[in-house]
């Protein structure tokens, strides 16, 4: 699996528009910006790090991705607001560690420009 220092240099590569990595209590007492994307780890700062997911926010557009299919946790919801889209299809074994790989390929087609929906359906339909 992916560091969150690997995470953030892919991001910085990837040219992510106000791109942010937190852990899931990190996310506490903060604003979203009009438009951002982040990969959030489903631990606390006080964890080791376990599971990445993301989300993308573009004005009142928000969708969140988790590899595993799960919904966004209650940190996101008070994060971003409601109604936030999101992807129930599991594309990830449990025991594969490339969940940061996914939500930077997301959030990458996302910051392109391309449909939510179309994303995920590109990646199951590989």
């Amino acid at each position: 699996g992916m560091t969150i220092s690997e995470v953030e240099k892919m991001a910085n590569k990837l040219k992510l528009v106000n791109f942010k990595c937190v852990m899931r209590d990190e996310l506490e007492g903060q604003i979203p910006k009009f438009n951002e994307c982040g990969i959030i780890n489903l631990n606390t700062s006080k964890e080791n790090g376990s599971h990445f997911s993301c989300w993308y926010k573009n004005g009142e557009n928000k969708y969140y991705f988790d590899c595993f299919g799960l919904l966004p946790p209650k940190e996101i919801i008070k994060y971003l607001g409601s109604p936030i889209m999101y992807s129930t299809y599991q594309i990830q074994q449990f025991n594969d560690t490339n969940c940061g790989e996914w939500c930077l390929y997301v959030l990458k087609e996302l910051n392109d420009g391309k449909n939510f929906t179309d994303v995920v359906l590109d990646i199951i339909n590989e």
